[in-house]
């Protein structure tokens, strides 16, 4: 984390925001918490539909509203959430990701 930290100028805060183990509360164990030693048998408690390892985004919120300079030139902000498989529809724009 620190590596990371340091390489993009975010603070510890931030980059933990970036992790998806603060949903665990919502959809089981996506807990931080695990050793390596774990790491085997974290599969068995993870249901296989709440991690997915393909790409699903709302095109219309990646585009951004375009209101702000950051967002004409690079669009709007990936959401995390978007990597839950459990997550298949934008309910802003009324989309299937």
């Amino acid at each position: 984390m620190d590596a990371f930290s340091g390489t993009t100028r975010l603070s510890r805060e931030e980059v933990t925001r970036l992790w998806v183990a603060p949903l665990g509360v919502r959809y089981g164990l996506l807990s931080t918490e695990y050793s390596k030693s774990q790491a085997d048998e974290r599969s068995r408690f993870v249901s296989p539909w709440v991690l997915s390892d393909r790409t699903q985004y709302c095109p219309d919120c990646l585009a951004g509203e375009r209101s702000s300079q950051i967002e004409q030139a690079h669009g709007g902000a990936w959401l995390q959430i978007w990597r839950l498989s459990a997550v298949f529809a934008c309910l802003r724009h009324g989309r299937f990701l």
